[in-house]
């Protein structure tokens, strides 16, 4: 995909849901990971956390087929248009 074909980018944590917009048309643009560190319990030594983060972006087309599909609701809890 052209990157200035993209009309949206969806940053998601889900492998199911990045499955998911993979097979309505959605391509995968990277794959990295969020992560952070909380260190207000610094006795006990620093929680780390990360996990995999993949960014998929979609035509306008794509993107607007997409919103008519049921499991849209998923992707209110990841992040959408960067």
């Amino acid at each position: 995909m052209n990157l200035k074909n993209v009309y949206r980018l969806a940053s998601v944590e889900s492998i199911d849901l990045a499955n998911k917009l993979l097979e309505h048309g959605w391509k995968l643009l990277k794959v990295t990971t969020t992560s952070y560190a909380d260190d207000r319990y610094i006795e006990r030594g620093i929680y780390q956390h990360s996990t995999n983060c993949f960014i998929l972006g979609a035509t306008k087309q794509i993107s607007d087929q997409y919103s008519q599909i049921d499991a849209k609701h998923e992707l209110d809890n990841d992040r959408w248009d960067y």
